[in-house]
């Protein structure tokens, strides 16, 4: 006699689909972990980039008001940037290079200045600090001929 095995049933056990749903659900919230990274990473580097920008245009600003001759003195040395960077605070150090192989006499040589020129996020995201020289030439006398 032959006895009938019983239907083999096609599908998942609950266990196997229990499974699978936490092996899902754990790689989900580690790739939405990496994205968090990867957007917190972006905003560092927007805000890195921002006030590096600001911080050139600062100095740009500085080297040509130097030029226009315009006193060192007489430019503020801190401040906060206009809106919409209003946030971002900055700082300036202007300082006059005495070197041995610079001439000492104004009217001839000319002056040269050290430009130091700092931007900072508010919570300190991000700084950037650039230092450059500007070089103002000497005025020109005329002879009156």
């Amino acid at each position: 006699m032959c006895r009938a095995l019983p239907h083999a049933r096609s599908g998942f056990t609950l266990i196997e689909v229990l499974v699978a749903v936490v092996l899902l659900a754990t790689g989900i919230v580690v790739i939405l972990e990496g994205m968090q990274g990867a957007y917190r990473a972006l905003e560092a580097a927007r805000d890195g980039a921002r006030t590096a920008r600001l911080a050139g245009a600062l100095a740009g600003a500085t080297e040509a008001a130097l030029l226009d001759r315009v006193s060192a003195g007489a430019l503020p040395g801190a401040g906060a940037f206009p809106a919409p960077y209003d946030q971002i605070a900055w700082r300036r150090r202007i300082d006059r290079v005495s070197a041995a192989n610079v001439a000492s006499e104004e009217s001839s040589a000319g002056i040269l200045h050290e430009v130091e020129v700092e931007a900072a996020a508010p919570e300190g995201r991000s700084t950037f600090r650039l230092t450059t020289y500007v070089w103002v030439p000497p005025v020109e006398v005329s002879d009156g001929e």
